[in-house]
């Protein structure tokens, strides 16, 4: 009887560690995080269905928005929330060569598996895919180019709100 009161208790304990052994990943490297609860991560309440998923996204922004930088996770992936303009201009233009994967695991395979033609937006894409979709890209999008399509969003912004 103690055998399997002993036998359960350890496989509670290794069911535990793996849904939590990435837990801590950011703390390490002196990121703050939010709480997480195994399996469910920090918001557990995106995967009830009780919350829209605007709800859920509004709640995360208001939870990290005083923070430059913050961790919260999803399921059992840390997601790195960087809200210093600063900073994501670094990640985002001069370095983004080394920040390939910003999304990545378990929450890009869910929406591509729900959703496959997300799999095929920049935003879904991992890898060198998004290395050579982010650089065949990013010549159309230059200061010069937008700066003239400024004038054409402003002429047809209020339209577009009325069909909103």
């Amino acid at each position: 009887m103690y055998l399997w009161i002993a036998a359960f208790a350890a496989l509670a304990f290794l069911l535990y560690r793996k849904l939590t052994a990435k837990h801590g990943y950011w703390e390490t490297k002196g990121i703050p995080c939010l709480k997480a609860y195994p399996l469910l991560g920090s918001y557990p309440s995106m995967f009830t269905g009780k919350t829209a998923a605007i709800e859920n996204s509004l709640k995360i922004y208001e939870d990290t928005k005083a923070h430059d930088v913050l961790c919260y996770y999803v399921l059992t992936d840390p997601v790195l929330v960087v809200n210093n303009p600063e900073l994501i201009r670094e990640i985002g233009v001069k370095s983004f060569d080394h920040f390939v994967d910003r999304v990545g695991g378990s929450v890009v395979d869910t929406i591509n598996e729900i959703q496959p033609e997300s799999s095929k937006m920049l935003t879904g894409l991992t890898g060198e895919k998004w290395k050579a979709m982010r650089s065949a890209m990013s010549p159309a999008f230059t200061t010069g180019k937008l700066k003239r399509i400024v004038g054409a969003i402003n002429r047809t912004g209020p339209g577009f709100k009325r069909y909103m």
